[in-house]
């Protein structure tokens, strides 16, 4: 059974600076845990309600398995309804920028759910990394990982100075803003970095003249602008169609 002095540790990591310290993070229900189990994620440790029995693969993945009431797992979770099953993953350490195909790169996104959607459509759509700056909503936030759909542990996300990574960066850049020229009319190359701004400041000027292309999404009717999940996953689908994205 699941002791206090663990609940209080499991309950710790609900906040950033906990799993700082820690370096280890929150998943939870089925979906997500099982695409952590069949990923090269470290998982230290499972835990599960009584009728979630944990899949036989937890037992070699995660060395430790534990039982919680149903009152424990309440506490734990981050959901309106609690899951039967959550679990415990080891932070990575950050992986170098190797930049093959192409790569979403993230600009001030400050809505989690916003976050993992964008995560989620970019393994989709054959992304091969996404590159965050350093104001960027944190990538293990529970609203962050639950909108990810366990996509986070198929794809590199790395945080820094975006406007140094980009400088360094040898791939064309493209960066998303109205005043841009329609996404249609521009040649798509095999690879470079899509950058997608903060729902209400956009792209920052400074990012803005690293820019090998300004591109926008062509309207067809009436509104201010789009969701910037919504505008990366329309841009993110036109590279995609025109190149494979991930240079398969």
């Amino acid at each position: 059974m699941l002791s206090t002095a663990k609940l209080k540790y499991l309950k710790s990591l609900q906040h950033k600076k906990y799993r700082q310290k820690y370096s280890e993070f929150l998943i939870e229900g089925d979906k997500v845990v099982a695409e952590a189990l069949h990923s090269d994620w470290e998982v230290t440790s499972l835990v599960y309600t009584a009728g979630h029995e944990p899949p036989a693969l937890t037992h070699t993945k995660a060395p430790e398995v534990v039982l919680a009431s149903a009152q424990q797992m309440q506490q734990l979770s981050s959901l309106h309804t609690p899951p039967g099953m959550l679990a415990v993953v080891k932070i990575q350490a950050p992986t170098a920028l190797e930049l093959t195909g192409w790569a979403l790169a993230l600009d001030g996104i400050r809505d989690p759910g916003n976050m993992g959607t964008l995560i989620r459509t970019a393994a989709w759509m054959g992304f091969r990394q996404v590159i965050c700056s350093e104001d960027t909503v944190d990538l293990y936030n529970p609203k962050t990982i639950q909108a990810t759909m366990g996509a986070l542990f198929h794809l590199p996300v790395r945080y820094g100075n975006l406007d140094t990574l980009l400088q360094e960066a040898t791939p064309p850049i493209y960066a998303a803003d109205m005043s841009g020229t329609t996404i249609e009319k521009i040649d798509i190359p095999e690879q470079g970095i899509l950058v997608i701004g903060g729902e209400s400041s956009g792209v920052r000027e400074v990012v803005l003249q690293r820019a090998t292309e300004v591109v926008s999404i062509p309207s067809s009717g009436k509104g201010e602008s789009l969701n910037a999940a919504v505008a990366a996953g329309i841009l993110m689908w036109e590279i995609s169609r025109r190149t494979g994205a991930g240079g398969n």
